[in-house]
């Protein structure tokens, strides 16, 4: 008798959790991460089956592999040095993500990444742009040409990628008129 209650109150609670999404319009994104599979029917008895397979996870494209060169400074401030890094991603968020955090990690002995101690605060990919905001705490900041080639090495480091068109660099969520007192900020910065 215990069993019937038991099992009849798991059949309504999944019926009024079926229902209660019930005419929500799909947003065709899932959100929190949580399970992809469509809901499974509701029924009385407990199914002698079950399995414990985890549910299939989406992604907008099967995973690719990229060689993008990566800009930095030599270690007296004076030009840009590239080095090349190989990058595997399945969305272009993902591929933006990881070319921005190989930008913030030094090359060899003599590359230097200006990007090193300035603090990421958010990166976001939408068409075409790129919005960056990022802190610069003092330890962080350089004279006028170690600026100037911190931002170029921005630009040339993400331009190459042929999806992106404009870059929208934020200083603690705002338009500042320039990154660290220097070189005036183009909003948004365009390629050219």
């Amino acid at each position: 008798m215990n069993n019937r209650k038991t099992g009849s109150l798991l059949a309504a609670i999944a019926l009024c959790a079926a229902l209660a999404g019930c005419g929500q319009p799909s947003s065709g994104t899932v959100q929190g991460g949580g399970n992809t599979e469509p809901a499974a029917g509701v029924t009385a008895m407990p199914s002698p089956q079950t399995t414990d397979k985890p549910a299939p996870t989406e992604s907008a494209m099967p995973e690719q592999k990229i060689e993008v060169d990566i800009y930095s400074s030599d270690t007296d401030l004076t030009e840009l040095t590239k080095r090349i890094e190989s990058i595997s991603y399945t969305t272009e968020q993902e591929l933006v993500d990881a070319v921005i955090k190989k930008l913030m990690e030094d090359g060899n002995e003599n590359q230097r990444s200006l990007w090193k101690k300035i603090e990421l605060k958010q990166v976001q990919f939408s068409q075409d742009n790129v919005t960056i905001d990022v802190h610069v705490p003092d330890s962080a900041r350089l004279g006028s040409p170690g600026e100037a080639l911190l931002i170029e090495s921005l630009k040339e480091t993400l331009f190459q990628l042929k999806f992106i068109d404009s870059i929208q660099l934020l200083v603690d969520g705002e338009q500042a008129e320039s990154l660290m007192g220097h070189i005036e900020l183009e909003h948004p910065m365009n390629r050219s």
